[in-house]
């Protein structure tokens, strides 16, 4: 099996059909993208517990300190926790051994706030629960769950407070609070008491639960989507238990017309899209029908491909494969789209390519850049 770059000049006849509408590549892009099908995705539930997980900080979450004093010590370990089903609003009712997740450091050193975030996803719509119990501390006893953080200085928060009986919700900006809300009066939140946080959080409209009862919404747009996990405030020790998020996989535009192109070419076996994240990195596969296969770097011809604003082509008995230059909208080619189609009696190289370029211009049509392929 051959592989090759192929110059563009075998598909001028195409080019110079397309010339009139690249003029109007940006103006196109807009509409196209504008009329883009939204795609149903089915909300996807993941568990967070810890059941079964060794001792330590456990797989998956990344731990940090933010602020003057000693960082927290967080640990996966055995206590008398909720069982997945008991009701939201049960408290200690229905405990059984189990595997909970604690910050148990409470030196009166710790200043600050000490996080643990799970890496794996970063999630934008999204329903997230947590069981939460205040062990202790002299000063602050305080904790509870960050969401649709970008990093552990920028995020939201929703926190009880044992010392106080509010519920807290704040938006940290550059690990201050930019905005506070608390609950009016004071509620029962004893600590050594389970209670449960939930958030439930739709584009920019959040609303905060505890014990099953609605607090409060707030409409705010300063983090659309990011990660989820813990907090405790100063020298606060905690427990964290039966946490899980019910969301809705973000798909970004390259997998989206991945998906699209797929319903739309009968004949497509295969249809990979390249780019780069950032204009130093290679190119790396960021829409795939073969999930496996995303992040990917690409080859030598791919990259050759993008470089040079050629084509890659290649054939085996049954299908061939063409890679194509994906242009922005000053015409410069900044991805690229490798498809697999089935072959026909007599199909050529340069058919082939015809076939093939359509799903290109398809891409063209719906950005303005390669960072719109991330977006």
């Amino acid at each position: 099996m051959a592989t090759q770059v192929c110059d563009g000049p075998c598909l001028r006849p195409v080019f110079l059909l397309l010339a009139l509408a690249a003029m109007n590549r940006q103006v196109l892009g807009m509409i196209a993208a504008a009329l883009l099908p939204i795609c149903a995705v089915a909300d996807e539930l993941q568990l967070l517990n810890f059941d079964g997980a060794q001792s330590g900080v456990p797989k998956g979450f990344v731990t940090s300190h933010v602020g003057q004093g000693k960082p927290g010590e967080w640990r996966v370990f055995e206590s008398q926790a909720p069982t997945l089903d008991a009701p939201e609003n049960s408290s200690n009712d229905s405990l059984v051994s189990r595997s909970v997740l604690g910050q148990i450091s409470n030196s009166p050193l710790q200043t600050g706030s000490s996080l643990c975030l799970y890496e794996g996803v970063e999630f934008g719509d999204f329903a997230f629960s947590v069981r939460v119990l205040i062990g202790g501390g002299s000063f602050r006893q305080a904790a509870g769950i960050v969401f649709r953080a970008r990093n552990p200085k920028n995020h939201y928060v929703l926190v009880i407070n044992s010392l106080d009986g509010k519920v807290t919700w704040m938006n940290i900006l550059d690990g201050q609070p930019a905005t506070t809300w608390n609950t009016s009066g004071t509620l029962n939140l004893p600590k050594g008491e389970w209670n449960t946080l939930r958030v439930v959080c739709r584009g920019n409209k959040m609303s905060c639960y505890h014990q099953g009862t609605l607090v409060s919404s707030f409409i705010d747009s300063k983090h659309l989507a990011g990660r989820v996990g813990f907090i405790t405030y100063g020298d606060t020790s905690a427990h964290f238990a039966n946490a899980q998020i019910t969301y809705t996989p973000i798909v970004i535009l390259a997998q989206q017309l991945v998906m699209d192109m797929k319903a739309d070419w009968k004949r497509l076996e295969d249809v990979q899209i390249f780019a780069r994240a950032k204009p130093d990195e290679p190119l790396k596969v960021v829409g795939s029908l073969d999930k496996t296969k995303l992040g990917q770097v690409a080859t030598e011809v791919t990259e050759a491909v993008v470089k040079t604003a050629q084509y890659g082509y290649t054939h085996g008995d049954k299908t061939v494969t063409v890679i194509l230059p994906v242009r922005d909208r000053n015409g410069d080619p900044v991805a690229a789209v490798r498809t697999v189609m089935r072959r026909f009696r007599g199909q050529t190289k340069k058919t082939a390519i015809v076939r093939a370029t359509p799903l290109a211009k398809f891409v063209e049509k719906r950005i303005l850049d390669a960072a719109d392929l991330l977006r």
